[in-house]
Parts: C-alpha cells; sequence; structure tokens
C-alpha cells in the first residue's frame, strides 16, 4: 500500500463525505491507497456516511472505526492513524478535501520525487465564497538545510496538508505528545534525532497545491491550543532532544512568540470570535508580558466590528503599524 488517508471525524458527516469522494475520485489509483477513519464518538447521524463507505468498499480499501467514548484530540488523530498500513500517510481533516487533480499529482510526486515530509501549499477556501488563499506562500522548494526546514514550515504544519514517511510517526512519540493537540507532529522528534546525528531529512514544499482547507469552526479551542498547548509540546521536546536541536528549536519558539504576541494576529483571533481576555487564564505570564497588546487588540476588535471601513485607514497610521 503507498498511501494512507486518515480522518479523525467529529459531527462533520456532510463534510466528510465530501473529503471522501475527493479521494475516491480516481479509481486509475485505487488499488495503491486506502482510508482509515475515525469517529470520535459523534453526536450527529453519520448514517449516509456509512452507506457512502459500504458503496464505495468494492473499489476502495476503506477502514472505518467508532469510537465508544468521546476522546482528546491527540487520541482520535492517533486512532484514525493507527490502523493505517501505506508507505506514506497523508494525514487530512474531516472538513478538507482534495483538488480535482489532487490525487494524480500526490501519487505523481511519490513516483517522481525522493522525500520525507512534504507540506503542501494548501488553498484555504470558505463555504460562502469562492475565495482561495494560499497557505503557506511557497512553491516547489526542497530543502537542504533542516534549519530553515523547521523555522520556515513547522508552523504550517497543520493537520490537512501533510504527506510524511510512516516510518517517522512512531507510536511511543505520538502518545509521549498527547495533550498538546500537536501529537501529530511527533515526526519533528525523529527528525531532530537525524539532525543531532548530521543527516538531513528530505522536507519540500511541492509545486501543485492539493488540499483544500476549510475555513469552518473548529473542534479544538484555538486559545488553548496556541497560548498553552504550543508551550507543552515545546517543553516536552526540549525533555528529550538533543543541545544543537534545543538551540534550532529556542530560535523557533522566539519566532512563533513574536507572531502570536503581535497586535496583528490578536486582532485576527478577535475577529475569529475569540475572547482575547481568556489568555489571562490560560497563560498567566504571557498575559503579563504582552498586557498593553491584548488590551489595545480588544479595543481595536470592537472598533472593527462596529466600523469595518474606518478601522482599515486606522490601522495604515504609522505609529499603529509599527506596533504591528
Amino acid at each position: 500500500m503507498k498511501i494512507s488517508f486518515c480522518i479523525p471525524t467529529l459531527n462533520r458527516p456532510g463534510y466528510l463525505i465530501n473529503t471522501i469522494s475527493s479521494i475516491c475520485s480516481n479509481k486509475y489509483y485505487s488499488s495503491q491507497f486506502e482510508i482509515c477513519i475515525y469517529n470520535n464518538f459523534s453526536d450527529l447521524d453519520y448514517i449516509e456516511v456509512e452507506e457512502e463507505i459500504s458503496r464505495l468498499s468494492d473499489e476502495f480499501n476503506i477502514k472505518y472505526k467508532k469510537g465508544v467514548t468521546r476522546v482528546e484530540i491527540d487520541q482520535s488523530m492517533f486512532e484514525a492513524i493507527n490502523p493505517a498500513i501505506g508507505e506514506y500517510l497523508f494525514l487530512i481533516g474531516d472538513d478538507d478535501f482534495l483538488t480535482d487533480d489532487g490525487i494524480k499529482d500526490i501519487f505523481d510526486l511519490i513516483n517522481e520525487t525522493d522525500f520525507d515530509l512534504a507540506i503542501f501549499n494548501a488553498l484555504r477556501v470558505n463555504d460562502s465564497t469562492t475565495e482561495e488563499t494560499e497557505l503557506i506562500g511557497i512553491f516547489d522548494k526542497t530543502y537542504s538545510n533542516f534549519d530553515n526546514a523547521l523555522l520556515e514550515l513547522k508552523e504550517y504544519c497543520t493537520y490537512g496538508n501533510l504527506l510524511i514517511k510512516k516510518e517517522f510517526i512512531k507510536e511511543d512519540d505520538f502518545k509521549y505528545l498527547f495533550g498538546t493537540s500537536h501529537a501529530y507532529g511527533c515526526f519533528w522528534l525523529s527528525f531532530f534525532s537525524e539532525y543531532e546525528e548530521g543527516k538531513i531529512p528530505k522536507i519540500i514544499v511541492p509545486k501543485k497545491s492539493v488540499v483544500c482547507l476549510r475555513y469552518v469552526e473548529k473542534s479544538y479551542d484555538i486559545m488553548e491550543v496556541t497560548f498553552r498547548h504550543s508551550d507543552l509540546e515545546h517543553k516536552l521536546f526540549f525533555n528529550v532532544i538533543g543541545e544543537k536541536s534545543k538551540k534550532l528549536l529556542s530560535k523557533f519558539e522566539s519566532k512563533l512568540y513574536n507572531k502570536i504576541a503581535s497586535v496583528k494576529f490578536l486582532v485576527y483571533l478577535g475577529i475569529a470570535k475569540n475572547d482575547l481576555s481568556r489568555i489571562r487564564k490560560i497563560n498567566v505570564e504571557f498575559y503579563k508580558q504582552n498586557r498593553f497588546k491584548i488590551l489595545f487588540s480588544r479595543f481595536l476588535v470592537k472598533l472593527i466590528l462596529v466600523f469595518k471601513k474606518p478601522i482599515k485607514k486606522l490601522l495604515e497610521i504609522r505609529w499603529i503599524h509599527d506596533l504591528v
């Protein structure tokens, strides 16, 4: 088996059918991939999904399991990945879908390119519009330097745009990162080990965007993930990686901190209906260090929601631009 598409799902049967259909759009490759789906004890009825799986099962390899109780997001992702037997794992969300030629482009990439990890410049799509925006803005790049790969790409490694060799997803590493909401990124631990030995993991950003990531309400708490879980993930990394890796990860931490502490990012969270006042309870130290920015961002969010057009000019004022 060449590829396993791993999909954890929770209360999105309609979107999931679309995800499955996009993967099964080309029968030519049907014997070379499988789909592994874990239903995290959803409240919504999945009868249509199960009927669609039954209909497709004569031609496609689809594994479907429904949990008997609700588990945390990391364990749900693990349950989707655990039964996979493909040489490569494509981690895709239940609200995402492949482009029209996505399945062909993925197999062309595997057959023509030697890589350990491909991070796709996925397209972000919205249900209400046909507008598509690029996730990374980097195309057709092969990294010969692990430092650059981690610093440029780690923040874009979402569960939806990753194609990784299964050998780098180790069960113990995955479970070690439970509670971080990023346990699927356990492959970085394998890469750090190679980095310490002077080896360079083969990391690429392919030329083509094969997957669309949908703007919908998420089943996880983005505030917890951003201001608590990322810290925990990095602390766990620091406990087990070598000294050279620690220096590199510290550089990434600094870059990430500057991003999430920016007014631009905080305003983005606020406009997306996240309560910025929660930061005080989630991460007291971060709140103390960035109290003024957080309060100012809350003020801007209120203005934006009331005066969308005037605020655009406000953000163009030099001192505000510099602050952002």
